[in-house]
């Protein structure tokens, strides 16, 4: 096997055998570094691919001097910050109506029903079929297939929903809070197990 910075340069060149040798080269390792944090291998894998895709698509800014390791090591690790970010916020969305939930504090009590109401005004403002959907998903918990089925649309239609009412809800709670979501996510892990 050629070495990285000789794989490197046929990769800028758009080789496609030079991303396959990286590819089977570091796939491994990194889908072991990626289930270390993400304990789930489904989503491991999911997270490789994007870091592999983001490798194919970037390929113009890889510079073969450099240590690729570090620079595919950092492309896996701001995957996986994002995927968890991801994942706990689907969490959060799916305790924001819960008012059974138990708090460690009254600072913490104050919070949480701000931010579940904020969630609540978010969903009320997503378009009817949006708004429909996004409930009997994660309200309902019903699977998109399901969904798809009772409203008769594609289950990839639904999935799209799913994911533009989240980036909707999210914008709308940190537009209106002055803060990222991430400190809100933060408070909420004392209370809940969101990567179990």
């Amino acid at each position: 096997m050629l070495p990285d910075d000789e794989l490197l340069i046929q990769l800028k060149n758009g080789e496609t055998k030079a991303f396959t040798a990286i590819y089977n080269k570091y796939h491994q390792q990194l889908y072991a570094y990626i289930l270390y944090f993400i304990k789930d291998r489904q989503f491991a894998e999911d997270v490789l691919q994007e870091v592999f895709v983001k490798i194919w698509k970037h390929r113009d800014r890889i510079n073969p001097r450099l240590s690729f390791n570090s620079y595919i090591y950092r492309i896996a690790r701001n995957a996986v910050l994002n995927r968890m970010r991801s994942m706990a916020f689907e969490r959060v969305i799916e305790y924001a109506g819960d008012e059974q939930f138990s708090y460690n504090n009254n600072e913490d009590a104050v919070l949480w029903k701000q931010y579940s109401a904020l969630f609540r005004e978010a969903v009320e403002h997503l378009s009817e079929q949006r708004k429909k959907v996004f409930q009997l998903c994660r309200e309902e918990k019903r699977t998109y297939a399901n969904v798809s089925q009772e409203l008769g649309i594609a289950t990839s239609t639904v999935q799209d929903h799913m994911v533009k009412a989240i980036r909707f809800i999210r914008d709308y709670v940190t537009k209106r809070t002055g803060l990222q979501l991430d400190l809100f996510i933060l408070i909420l892990l004392k209370h809940l197990t969101f990567f179990s």
